[in-house]
């Protein structure tokens, strides 16, 4: 009986060092043993990406964007908006800002300009404040280590606009 515990307690072990083996090599140090296929860095797609849209890397964030539509970057207020090609003047299809305020800063300041209460919620797995205006435009604001981003979109709901809400993600 006693060489049956034996080969069970080897059998456990070997199948622990296994384990801890393949989180080591293909989780903490997955950039030392997965090649990156020739790019500089590995990068992640995500799995709410639908198929045939492409994906937008910023600074220190990304998201997915249907073929229709444009990227343009604005450098002087690091913003980037999204727009199809046969977009409407004046409509905030969607956009990314980098914000130069904290997320206490920027609430205390809406509340001084009248907003309405935000409501507290997570997009894209970060927690996130929802504005939303009288015109139906949503603005989420977005605390990530020491920068906030605002993500906009006068028409959220949107079906080449709600799956950029889904797919943004931070890089960094």
């Amino acid at each position: 009986m006693k060489a049956h515990d034996r080969y069970l307690a080897l059998a456990a072990l070997g199948s622990g060092v296994f384990t801890l083996g393949v989180l080591i090599g293909f989780g903490y140090l997955s950039s030392v043993f997965v090649s990156s296929r020739g790019a500089s860095d590995i990068v992640f797609e995500s799995p709410l990406l639908p198929s045939g849209w492409q994906t937008y890397r910023g600074d220190g964030w990304s998201v997915g964007y249907s073929g229709e539509y444009l990227p343009q970057e604005r450098l002087s207020d690091n913003t980037v908006y999204f727009i199809p090609e046969d977009f409407v003047e004046k409509k905030t299809y969607f956009l990314v800002q980098w914000e130069t305020q904290t997320l206490a800063a920027e609430k205390i300041a809406r509340n001084a300009a009248d907003y309405d209460e935000p409501d507290e919620m997570i997009i894209a797995n970060y927690p996130a404040l929802k504005y939303t205006l009288d015109s139906g435009r949503v603005e989420f604001l977005i605390e990530h280590d020491t920068a906030m981003y605002s993500l906009i979109a006068d028409d959220p709901e949107d079906p080449d606009v709600a799956p950029m809400f889904a797919t943004f993600t931070f890089t960094e």
